[in-house]
């Protein structure tokens, strides 16, 4: 009985003064949001408007908050499932013939702007959803395929990023089909890059987990990391790619081993990206992710998908496939991809 008894009571003699204190925390102090703790400026900028639709997490730093309605951020209407997907349907068992699509990607593959809503009511609620994942199973419910698609897909994320969270659901999906496709967010320049950011380990997430859970901890967290923290960037001179060519190649093929593990199909879609131009440096890094994914993709049987009208090959005449930017395709351009995976998985289907 005593050592039962012994170790409990030590337990309750910890325990009860923190709870006293965190009570008290959560009663006269600010709370602090996970993204505060999570997510730097280097690493995905968000206010008022980016807090309406994401959550921190322990794990990838941010992900799509569940159960969205609706709501306008950055000229792109969001709403999410209870899995924090943007789908309408929510992410259950698979129904008898069902053709289920999951696609893995970044802002992308999440529908950034396509189409450009503006605030105020919509004219055309048909096409708020306008992502190529959405359109591409669309395309084949007209074609008499009982299709469904899930973007699991979030704003900002990096291969590395995808990959951690594809590992933790994998097994769940029950899909026929994975696509993937990143690309700019990995060859985009931060600090450091994401192996350090995003590093994996089980015991710092399941740490970075409590701490997000304790008001005190979190302010203690928030604090420390002001104190030590330097009060500016590192100079830019120094900033890095977050994934190199090898590292975003080995994420990409990671995921696609991982969902042939399942049973599903594959298609690795070549990085997007408009003109050579706007940032040459940047088009060159895009150009060898494209170049060293395709050689990888040929010698392990997978399937890989280019678009040229979405590639810089395809400048100029691909300006309207892209917005005002060189990154994200508008509606027209997710059409156009989600044509011709449709056409790809259609000439499967037949070959049944």
């Amino acid at each position: 009985m005593r050592r039962i008894l012994f170790p409990l009571g030590l337990a309750l003699l910890v325990a009860l003064p923190f709870a006293l204190v965190e009570g008290g925390v959560r009663l006269f102090m600010a709370p602090v949001d996970a993204l505060e703790l999570f997510v730097t400026p280097f690493e995905q900028r968000h206010n008022k408007r980016t807090d309406a639709i994401f959550i921190g997490d322990p794990l990838v730093g941010w992900r799509l908050k569940p159960g969205v309605r609706q709501v306008w951020w950055d000229f792109t209407l969001v709403l999410t499932n209870k899995a924090g997907l943007r789908a309408e349907q929510e992410l259950g068992p698979k129904g008898e013939g069902v053709y289920r699509i999951v696609s893995l990607g970044d802002s992308v593959t999440f529908g950034y702007r396509s189409p450009v809503v503006m605030r105020g009511p919509l004219r055309n609620p048909d096409i708020a959803q306008g992502d190529y994942p959405t359109l591409t199973a669309r395309l084949l419910q007209d074609g008499g395929i009982d299709a469904e698609a899930f973007p699991l897909a979030v704003p900002g994320y990096s291969s590395r990023q995808g990959r951690l969270w594809y590992e933790e659901v994998a097994g769940d999906l029950d899909a026929d089909l994975v696509t993937i496709l990143f690309g700019w967010n990995d060859a985009d320049l931060r600090p450091a890059p994401d192996r350090v950011t995003f590093d994996g380990d089980r015991f710092m997430t399941g740490a970075r987990g409590m701490v997000a859970a304790s008001q005190t901890l979190s302010h203690l967290s928030q604090w420390w990391r002001k104190r030590s923290d330097p009060p500016t960037a590192p100079p830019y001179a120094s900033w890095v790619p977050r994934s190199t060519t090898q590292e975003y190649v080995e994420n990409v093929m990671a995921m696609a081993r991982l969902a042939r593990s399942t049973g599903a199909a594959v298609v690795v879609i070549a990085p997007v990206y408009r003109d050579p131009a706007t940032d040459p440096a940047l088009a060159a890094r895009m150009g060898a992710f494209r170049n060293a994914l395709g050689e990888r993709c040929a010698a392990e049987g997978i399937v890989y998908l280019v678009i040229p009208e979405l590639t810089e090959g395809g400048h100029p005449a691909n300006a309207s496939y892209f917005d005002a930017e060189p990154i994200h395709p508008t509606i027209a351009g997710h059409r156009l991809l989600a044509r011709r995976l449709a056409a790809f998985i259609r000439g499967t289907e037949e070959g049944k």
